[in-house]
């Protein structure tokens, strides 16, 4: 009977025995055992998983391979401490598999099963709740070193009683305070509040809100002087009981500077609005302008909202801007590479469209600047109206251009006389005695020669005052235009009849290309001094045997009159001289011929007064071409 009891109750109790290794082996705590020596004897799933080992492998182990605080001298010393007291608890690190270390909290009972002494340890990783704990503590001492250092007042005060129970040293330097002096007292008892509106719209706000952000008051400091702030607070709850967290930021000095910018910025309007001169401000990204004052449409016809709306290109002058632009170009990529700084201001002359259609001259003095708050570069200026003195500048310069041209007519005109009157006479007088004194030993031949040069001589001299006259009565605008239908054909060949000896005499060919029944309405006096001009210099200037060739072109407008030689040509370089008195350019002709640059200048006057102009294009030994135009409408005879 008592045998087979005994039996039964070993069952139960192997029963229960592996019932509960088969919990330390599933449970989710690591669990250890080792032996005198450290050896670890035994470890379960939880344990090998945390470390990242196998069961199998961690039986091979000791405590002093995953534990980094031990070592043998240190584990003797652990082992008779657990002898002694039965238990032990400490905190230490575990090396993982992949040396990554985990901090644990380790519970340690000293346990004797069948006769051996063993450890029985269960560790738990702590590791994220000393992350966590740690974050705690850094955090408390960040806010701790912000709230220390913090260029705003901090203050904590209890609610309801509203007694302030910390603050930070900001108090002092800001109110001249010390902390000693506010703890555990009200604003209202230290009359910090300067207008106790402003502390009644704090406190409605914070109960509407939970919160105030950056709300502008004025504060009372210990010296009486007013501070000017930005006071932020939030409501907060800490162990059941509420407080308020309140931020004073001290704008004092900037609240002094903007009142300052503020009435600066009213001189300046009041300035800007009353000035004619145009103030202006572009950002040079956007092209669009920030600022235009009022007196933009007494210049330009605008008003400054309708001017600001303009694109910048129809602002400046929709249809001449480039020169303009192109300056503002240059000069911005030069202060983008500091060769000129916001302090270099430029000036530009430029005209400008006013909103009725008309133009106006203004001058521009500008300079760059860059708007730190946009990052954008601007270009400031000023535009003032100038028509008057670019009116006067021009009448100036027209005056002076006028008046050298008067100096040149003088000068012109006395070496006219000077010279090219007197030799022709030379001439005559020096033929003419010949023939006096010695015509009676002369055969016919000689006698016909000499009166030859006589004649040659004084058809010159009478060519060269008639352009003489004509010139001299053109500058005192003494000749009317008589204009009559002309056969221009008949009145070419009539012209260069007059020439035609002194053609002949070079054996040269004449050929009028002009239409027979061409009519033009004009002077024909003027026209027939044009083309003797230009038909004696094609003729003074064309070789022995050469040719020469007149011809038209019509148009609806106007006839075009050419005249073409085979003669020795112009330099490009003076053909733009041959119009102009004070560069007039003359030359001596094929057989020494002389000559004075006056004909083609009154050729000139005579087509400009006709209504048309005149041009040459040559080259050098192969001949030149004039051109010039006669207008086809009724002339005015005033």
């Amino acid at each position: 009977m008592y045998p087979s009891k005994n039996k039964n109750l070993l069952i139960h109790e192997d029963k229960k025995l592996r019932f509960t290794q088969f919990v330390v082996d599933h449970m989710d705590t690591a669990a250890f055992w080792a032996d005198n020596t450290g050896n670890l004897v035994y470890v379960n799933e939880a344990a090998a998983r945390q470390l990242g080992y196998s069961t199998a492998e961690m039986s091979e182990m000791t405590v002093m391979d995953i534990d980094t605080g031990m070592n043998a001298d240190k584990w003797i010393t652990c082992w008779q401490e657990l002898t002694k007291t039965g238990s032990l608890s400490f905190e230490t690190q575990h090396k993982m598999r992949s040396a990554e270390l985990r901090n644990v909290e380790v519970q340690v009972t000293y346990v004797v099963f069948d006769g051996e002494e063993y450890a029985c340890a269960f560790s738990r990783d702590i590791t994220q709740e000393k992350q966590f704990t740690q974050a705690i503590r850094d955090a408390e001492e960040r806010f701790a070193v912000a709230f220390r250092n913090s260029p705003d007042i901090v203050i904590f005060t209890t609610i309801p009683e509203g007694k302030i129970m910390e603050i930070n040293d900001r108090i002092t330097t800001l109110a001249g305070y010390t902390r000693e002096e506010v703890l555990g007292k009200t604003t209202v008892e230290l009359d910090f509040w300067w207008n106790h509106h402003d502390r009644e719209n704090y406190i409605r706000n914070l109960i509407l809100y939970g919160k105030v952000l950056s709300m502008e008051a004025d504060f009372r400091c210990k010296s009486g002087e007013p501070m000017t702030g930005l006071i932020s607070g939030e409501i907060f709850e800490q162990h059941d009981k509420k407080y308020l967290l309140s931020l004073v930021h001290d704008i004092t000095e900037r609240k002094k500077i903007e009142n300052r910018i503020s009435a600066s910025e009213k001189k300046y309007r009041m300035l800007t609005e009353t000035m004619k001169d145009v103030v202006w401000s572009i950002d040079l990204v956007t092209t669009k302008f920030n600022y235009i004052s009022p007196s933009v449409k007494q210049l330009r016809g605008y008003t400054p909202e309708e001017f600001m709306e303009l694109p910048f290109q129809k602002a400046v002058n929709p249809t001449n801007n480039e020169i303009l632009i192109a300056a503002i170009k240059e000069k911005f990529e030069k202060f983008q590479r500091g060769e000129i700084s916001s302090t270099n201001y430029f000036i530009e002359e430029h005209e400008e469209i006013h909103k009725d259609g008309s133009s106006i001259w203004t001058e521009i003095v500008a300079h760059f600047r860059l708007n730190e708050q946009t990052g954008h570069t601007e270009l400031h200026g000023v535009t003032r109206d100038i028509s008057e003195r670019k009116s006067a500048e021009d009448a100036l310069k027209a005056s002076e251009a006028r008046m050298r041209e008067l100096n040149a007519t003088k000068d012109k005109f006395f070496s006219i006389i000077a010279h090219d009157l007197k030799n022709p006479f030379n001439s005559i007088i020096g033929f003419s005695e010949m023939l006096r004194d010695d015509a009676s030993s002369m055969d016919i031949k000689e006698i016909i020669n000499y009166a030859s040069y006589i004649h040659i001589s004084a058809t010159q001299t009478m060519q060269l005052l008639e352009n003489l006259l004509g010139w001299a009565r053109m500058q005192q605008d003494r000749i009317p235009v008589v204009p009559k239908n002309l056969l221009i054909y008949e009145l070419t060949n009539d012209v260069y009849n007059l020439l035609k000896q002194s053609a002949d005499q070079k054996d040269l060919t004449f050929s009028n290309l002009i239409p027979q029944h061409l009519i033009i309405q004009t002077d024909e006096e003027m026209l027939k001094t044009i083309l003797r001009n230009l038909l004696s210099n094609a003729v003074k200037f064309t070789k022995s045997g050469g040719k020469i060739e007149i011809s038209s072109q019509s148009t609806d407008n106007e006839t075009i009159i050419i005249i073409k030689d085979t003669g020795i040509g112009i330099p490009d370089t003076q053909v733009e001289q041959l119009f102009t008195i004070d560069k007039g350019f003359s030359t001596r002709g094929t057989r020494n011929e002389k000559g004075t640059g006056l004909g083609l200048i009154l050729c000139k006057e005579f087509v400009e007064k006709l209504g048309g102009k005149i041009w040459a294009e040559s080259i050098p030994d192969n001949g030149s071409i004039f051109f010039f135009t006669i207008p086809n409408h009724q002339f005015n005879k005033t």
